[in-house]
C-alpha cells in the first residue's frame, strides 16, 4: 500500500510542480508586458521633456541613468527574478503555498489539498503510521481529476495589451511621421555629457 501512496502523491506533486512552473510563466508574460508599457511610456516622456526643453549635460546625465536605474529594476522584479523561478532559482513558493493558491481557483478541493500535504508532511516526521497513509491515499485519489493548470490562465494576460500597446503606437507613428522628434532627443541624450546648442528659430 505505501508504493501505491507514494506514487500517486509524486502524481499529485508533479501536477502541483507543473503548477507552480506555470504561474511563474504567467507572472513572467504579466511583468514583459508592464515592462514594455513602462519603457515605451517612459521612453516617449523623456523624449519629449529633452525636444522641448534642450537641457544641459548634467539635466540628461542625470535623466539618462535614472531611465536606465528605473527600467533596469522594473525588468529584474518583473521578468527576470520570476524567470529564475521557473528554473527554481531562489526562493519558490513550497507545495502547501501552491495548494493555498490552487484553492483559491478550486475552493472545493482547497482543505482537502493542503490537508493532503500537511499529512504527508506529518507522516515523514513522525514515521510512517497507517492510519496517515490511510488518509493521505483517500485525498490523494479524489485530487486526482483536479485540473490544477486552469488555476493559472496565460490568456487573461491580454487585459494588460491596453498598456502596452497605445505607447507603442505613439512611437511607431512619431518614427514614420516626424523621426527627428524622437532620434535627436535621443542622440543628445546618449551623448549626455555633450553640451549642445539650440538652434536660431529661423536661418
Amino acid at each position: 500500500m505505501a508504493n501505491t501512496m507514494n506514487g500517486n502523491y509524486d502524481i499529485l506533486l508533479r501536477k502541483l510542480h507543473r503548477f507552480i512552473r506555470k504561474y511563474y510563466i504567467n507572472r513572467m508574460v504579466q511583468g514583459g508586458l508592464w515592462f514594455v508599457a513602462a519603457f515605451t511610456l517612459f521612453f516617449l516622456l523623456v523624449n519629449a521633456f529633452e525636444y522641448y526643453s534642450w537641457s544641459g549635460p548634467a539635466v540628461r546625465t542625470f535623466i539618462f541613468y535614472f531611465y536606465l536605474l528605473v527600467n533596469a529594476f522594473i525588468l529584474f522584479r518583473l521578468v527576470i527574478v520570476p524567470l529564475f523561478r521557473i528554473f527554481r532559482i531562489g526562493r519558490v513558493m513550497d507545495d502547501e503555498e501552491a495548494a493555498m493558491l490552487i484553492g483559491r481557483h478550486f475552493p472545493e478541493v482547497s482543505d482537502k489539498l493542503v490537508n493532503t500535504i500537511q499529512l504527508k508532511k506529518l507522516s515523514e516526521k513522525n514515521g510512517t503510521l497507517e492510519l496517515l497513509e490511510a488518509g493521505i491515499e483517500q485525498k490523494t485519489r479524489a485530487l486526482h481529476p483536479v485540473p490544477f493548470l486552469r488555476a493559472v490562465d496565460l490568456k487573461a494576460n491580454r487585459k494588460y495589451l491596453k498598456y502596452a500597446i497605445p505607447p507603442l503606437l505613439v512611437l511607431l507613428v512619431l518614427l514614420f511621421a516626424s523621426p527627428s522628434t524622437i532620434t535627436e532627443p535621443s542622440r543628445r541624450l546618449i551623448k549626455h555629457r555633450v553640451a549642445f546648442e539650440r538652434p536660431l528659430p529661423f536661418r
